[in-house]
């Protein structure tokens, strides 16, 4: 079991800062080399492959790739850092160092988009090359809605209308709160009401913060907070919605979330 800074070796859910860098998992990196290690040795593995929005599991490749001298594949989900990302100064210095030192080693880099790319070989021409940096979007998996139900209809017979975010929501770069204080000016001009309108965030994480802000604008009979579930049945409660959400923010410009594709296969509206 991996540790996190803030959960398992905080004190009253504090902790000293410098333990959760360059991030909360950065336990990860101190179990996650000695095992990559072994595992090199013990399958004879010819290419090193990491996945990044999470800045420890890229130090591990980055690390393991000095070690053995090994190929690196870095794939680039998200953007490491960018002018105000992430929000402090002292994070973002960090990973912009270590940003810069998985440019340098890493055998290929992996992007989700075009602008992506060129941003990051506009940033580190010293080190990056167009042959170094490879382009592939995210996407859907036709199979994943090969059994789906009939969607369940649009609202009717007084039924109220039912919109759906599935997934993560960062509550500082893609931040609901407009959102909520519009609702809450809705709701008291009788615009809307639980009757009318149904919210659901499907495991959008930070539940906590979110469930404040419901309460603080006293919309919590609009909007829902409701757990994981296996995706597939994630995606069944999308296609049964009257709309979806998409949430964006200007330092996620580059990026298009990886729900998007989902979001358009499935047919549904989609508020942005």
């Amino acid at each position: 079991m991996h540790l996190t800074r803030k959960r398992h070796l905080g004190i009253g859910g504090r902790y000293i800062r410098y333990l959760a860098l360059p991030d909360r998992w950065v336990s990860w990196i101190f179990a996650g080399v000695p095992a990559g290690l072994r595992a090199i040795g013990k399958y004879k593995i010819d290419v090193l492959y990491s996945t990044f929005p999470i800045m420890s599991a890229a130090v591990i490749g980055l690390v393991l790739r000095r070690l053995t001298k090994l190929p690196w594949v870095l794939d680039l989900r998200d953007p490491m850092s960018d002018t105000n990302y992430p929000r402090d100064p002292l994070t973002r210095s960090i990973w912009r160092a270590i940003e810069r030192h998985c440019m340098q080693h890493a055998s290929r880099v992996i992007f989700t988009t075009d602008s992506t790319r060129r941003k990051y070989v506009e940033r580190y021409p010293d080190l990056l090359t167009s042959e170094k940096c490879l382009l592939i979007s995210n996407g859907y998996d036709e199979g994943d809605f090969a059994e789906f139900r009939s969607p369940a209809g649009t609202a009717s017979n007084g039924r109220a209308v039912r919109i759906v975010h599935s997934g993560l929501l960062y509550p500082v770069e893609r931040d609901p709160q407009p959102m909520f204080r519009a609702l809450a000016r809705l709701k008291l001009q009788g615009r809307v009401s639980a009757a009318t309108l149904q919210i659901v965030f499907r495991a959008p994480g930070t539940e906590d913060l979110y469930r404040q802000l419901l309460a603080e604008n006293d919309i919590e009979d609009l909007v829902a907070i409701e757990p994981h579930v296996p995706y597939q049945q994630a995606l069944q409660e999308c296609a049964d919605s009257d709309g979806l959400l998409l949430f964006q923010a200007v330092d996620f410009d580059l990026q298009i979330p990886a729900k998007a594709y989902e979001y358009l296969r499935l047919g549904n509206p989609f508020l942005r």
